[in-house]
């Protein structure tokens, strides 16, 4: 690029930094992306976390997307562009180093793919594409994949009842908890924090989703709540440090037997929840 053209992408670039500030919590923002990036323990403690493996089954689709690209490249590498290799780069360290940021290495790769496509079958795929059958099959066939894909993620039924079973989600013990409130300080699954949130808004919980890189001094949240839940070396301490006098448990998690085993009371239990409170 030439200058000018340099110089507009440099202002536009200082004032798209500018105004990602304009949030809650200005710049503390990328304090959390900080935190986020650096957190080792979280990318081995929750599965969206965790490290992208390809001899894992679910990453077939990344596998064949990643050939198909490494062929695209071997055709294509004399006339990279060296701009588009070191975004590339990037995102690719940040899409294998989490299963959550895979879906961004594809996004990003989108135009190289468009890009070096053109390039390599020029008027071939301009006389393919102005076909009205060729375009009415790729319609179709974008039609029944998206098809597919939407109900396979958008459910079926808006009855949260039905929505709570399916996502193993304490319904009626949220229900149960509205009409029976318990005093205390309360220790919760970690995956069921937004759902108790939702459904139980005067509640403070002691972790949810958002909290997983949370540290306030000698304080690391996750670390706390799986030493408890896992029962770890010291889980007992946990309970002491924070005061917890009642608990909403995975029912098939061994913690809750535990707890029971030292004269914890049962006060509610089905399949999916139980709820503990101490003597």
């Amino acid at each position: 690029m030439d200058w000018g053209k340099l110089w507009k992408l440099s202002v536009m670039a200082v004032i798209s930094g500018l105004v990602t500030l304009i949030n809650p919590y200005s710049y503390r923002i990328y304090e959390e992306i900080v935190r986020t990036a650096l957190d080792t323990y979280a990318k081995q403690n929750i599965m969206e976390w965790l490290p992208v493996k390809l001899n894992q089954p679910n990453a077939l689709p990344l596998i064949i997307f990643l050939c198909l690209f490494v062929i695209l490249f071997f055709f294509a590498w004399r006339r990279i562009d060296f701009s588009y290799l070191i975004i590339i780069i990037i995102f690719g360290y940040l899409g294998f180093s989490s299963w959550r940021n895979a879906p961004l290495l594809v996004l990003v790769t989108i135009p190289v793919w468009v890009y070096y496509v053109k390039d390599l079958t020029g008027p071939t795929l301009s006389n393919f594409l102005s076909s009205k059958w060729a375009m009415a099959v790729l319609l179709l066939i974008a039609f029944l994949l998206g098809q597919q894909r939407y109900q396979e993620l958008v459910p079926n039924t808006k009855s949260v009842v039905e929505l709570a079973k399916k996502g193993q989600y304490p319904y009626e013990a949220a229900q149960w908890l509205k009409d029976n409130p318990q005093s205390g300080h309360v220790f919760n699954e970690y995956n069921w924090g937004g759902f108790l949130i939702w459904q139980l808004p005067e509640l403070k919980i002691f972790i949810d989703g958002r909290m997983a890189h949370w540290k306030q001094g000698d304080v690391e949240i996750l670390k706390l709540h799986q030493r408890l839940s896992g029962l770890e070396e010291g889980w007992q301490s946990v309970l002491d440090r924070f005061d917890i006098s009642w608990a909403i448990l995975n029912a098939s998690e061994p913690l809750g037997q535990v707890l029971k085993a030292q004269d914890w009371q049962p006060i509610y239990q089905d399949n999916i929840a139980i709820i503990l409170k101490k003597r």
